[in-house]
C-alpha cells in the first residue's frame, strides 16, 4: 500500500508493504511514479517520505531516488506490524531541481 497527501506545493508519501512482497521491484516501481506524479504540477516543489529507521531497503530506495535524509521525527508514526504504539521515523526530502 502507498499513500500521498498533497498540497499545493509539497507531496509527503508512505508505504507499507507485506513481507512476502519484499525484494520483487514494487516499491521501487510505485516511488518511481509518485515522483513523476509530484512533479505533474509545476507548482510542487517538495515531496517528503517517511522511513522506520531498520527498514534498510526504504533507506537505500529514497537515497537511490535522490531524498536526502533530513532527521528523525520521533514517536512518529505507527506501524501495526511492528508496535500498536508509535514509533521514530526517519524523514526525507526531494526538492525540485
Amino acid at each position: 500500500m502507498i499513500g500521498t497527501t498533497t498540497t499545493v506545493h509539497a507531496m509527503e508519501t508512505g508505504c507499507v508493504l507485506r513481507s512476502d512482497a519484499h525484494g520483487r521491484g514494487y516499491m521501487t516501481e510505485a516511488l518511481h511514479a509518485v515522483v513523476q506524479t509530484a512533479w505533474l504540477s509545476a507548482d510542487r516543489i517538495r515531496i517528503f517520505a517517511t522511513c522506520h529507521p531498520e527498514n534498510m531497503a526504504s533507506q537505500r530506495l529514497l537515497e537511490r531516488y535522490e531524498f536526502i535524509r533530513k532527521g528523525r521525527l520521533r514517536t512518529y508514526q505507527v506501524y501495526p506490524n511492528i508496535s500498536g504504539e508509535p514509533t521514530d521515523v526517519f524523514l526525507y526530502d526531494r526538492v525540485r531541481g
